[in-house]
Order: structure tokens, then sequence, then C-alpha cells
């Protein structure tokens, strides 16, 4: 548990949080007490592959278990890596998230539409592809 120093101005109301910069990371986001990373999400073992998360992702980046997927006009398959690299995202078992064509929606929506939908809750933050949030806007205007 972080350790934080409040400090409270009663001229202004204001309350004013330090962390300190050892206990930070560069990349996080606090949204109320939650800690957020931005990054591409994955799919989870957890799912059932109804479909669901499917037509609500605005940049096509989930699909079906096994099938193949495009970027850029060419087709990829099971033992491709992604255009930045990454690999190991493609799955036989459950639908699966391109982290290159992942940009959890920034640009489109305030929440990634295919975690709000997602019957069980299997999409998660993907450790693997952690990006700032510049860095997916960036990844938005590619796409």
């Amino acid at each position: 548990m972080k350790r934080r120093t409040f400090l409270f101005n009663a001229f202004s109301a204001t309350v004013i949080c330090f962390v300190p910069a050892f206990l930070s990371k560069p990349n996080q986001v606090f949204a109320g007490n939650k800690k957020y990373i931005p990054s591409s999400l994955q799919i989870g073992n957890e799912c059932i592959s109804c479909g669901a998360c499917l037509p609500e992702c605005p940049t096509n980046a989930i699909y079906e278990n096994g099938s193949n997927w495009s970027m850029g006009g060419k087709n990829y398959g099971e033992n491709d890596a992604a255009p930045s690299g990454a690999s190991g995202f493609y799955s036989i078992e459950h639908y699966y998230i391109v982290p290159d064509k992942c940009t959890e929606c920034y640009g489109y929506y305030d929440e990634p539409q295919c975690k709000a939908v997602c019957p069980v809750d299997c999409i998660v933050i993907d450790p693997n592809h952690v990006e700032s949030k510049e860095d997916l806007v960036k990844k938005k205007n590619n796409l």
C-alpha cells in the first residue's frame, strides 16, 4: 500500500496528494481509488466465445478463436507476430485481441466496450503490452 501525504488548504478547500516519486510508475493513472495502467487488452481463458465483444470493437481488434486476422491489408495467422513484434496473443481456444489494433477504445468511447459487454468479465489489461495513453491515441490514428 502506498503511503500518501495529504495537505489541506483551508482557504481554498483544496486537497493535495503527494505520492513519493519512487512509488509511482510513469504510465499509471489513478481513477478514484483504483490504479489503472493504459495498455491493450487481452481475453482470458474464462472466455466462453459468446461473441458479445466482437461487434463492439471500433478498431476490429477482436477475432474469433482460431481465425486469421488482418492489419494494413495483410493477413496473419497463428504463428505470425504482429507488425510491432507482439506475439502470443493468438488463440484457438477462445476469442483473442490483436494488441497492435487495441486502443482500449481511446478516441471512440469513455471505456473499453468489449469489457462493458462481456458476460463473464474475462477481458483484462494485457501486462505484456503496457502503453501510455498517448501511444494508444497514436495507434488509433494509424489504423
